[in-house]
């Protein structure tokens, strides 16, 4: 398998990682909002994650004869502007009609103020 290849699996490494935080998310959310507001906030927490991640592939995969720093400008100049707009777009879809979105920053806090 080509390195760059390697590479692209990096995200994966992470969503297995943030899995569980996702499942304490969703399960504080239940406490608070109707199973359709934390349906669609997970379908687009998880549709972001597949557009981000099929991007970083595709321009890993499109970019691996080049240079690393070329491929890093790429990533950047391409990944970066993505990210904020479904992040944007993300936070725009869950608020509309949902004035009880939580974003990931709040379930952290109470996450972490229920440890301490």
């Amino acid at each position: 398998m080509d390195s760059s290849l390697y590479f692209g699996l990096l995200p994966l490494v992470y969503l297995i990682f943030d899995f569980p935080f996702q499942l304490e998310k969703r399960r504080i959310l239940e406490r608070y909002l109707s199973k359709d507001q934390i349906m669609t906030q997970s379908m687009l927490w998880l549709g972001i994650q597949i557009v981000l991640y099929g991007t970083l592939l595709i321009v890993v995969l499109e970019t691996n004869d080049l240079g690393w720093w070329k491929t890093a400008f790429w990533m950047a100049l391409i990944l970066v502007p993505l990210y904020f707009a479904t992040d944007w777009l993300f936070k725009k879809m869950a608020r509309s009609g949902d004035p009880d979105f939580v974003s990931d920053q709040e379930v952290y806090k109470h996450v972490k103020y229920l440890e301490e």
